[in-house]
């Protein structure tokens, strides 16, 4: 069987409706940007995930396998030695001005 895959970012928004408030509400009640939670839906913010799965009565597992573990924990990027080593070359090109 495959890698499980996350819950698609409309299916999450609709069932934010079901239970009763918006996307709005739920950053207004939790004191976070609206765009928090929208942004949310669509890549790991994890304080803003946090507010979604709890009013829907889920982990964050349950919503977003490929972003959190079965603990709630933050899985790590995918790449992102690979994205580091990248940066440590252009930030040594730049200090050598070849930028």
């Amino acid at each position: 069987m495959g890698d499980p895959v996350n819950q698609h970012c409309e299916d999450v928004r609709a069932d934010v409706r079901k239970s009763g408030t918006t996307l709005r509400a739920l950053a207004k009640r939790s004191k976070l940007h609206v765009t928090s939670l929208s942004h949310c839906l669509r890549r790991p913010i994890p304080a803003a995930n946090a507010v979604v799965a709890s009013q829907l009565g889920k982990t964050l597992f349950e919503l977003w396998p490929e972003w959190f573990d079965d603990q709630g924990n933050r899985k790590p990027r995918k790449n992102a030695s690979r994205n580091r080593e990248i940066a440590k070359r252009r930030n040594r090109q730049f200090a050598k001005g070849a930028v």
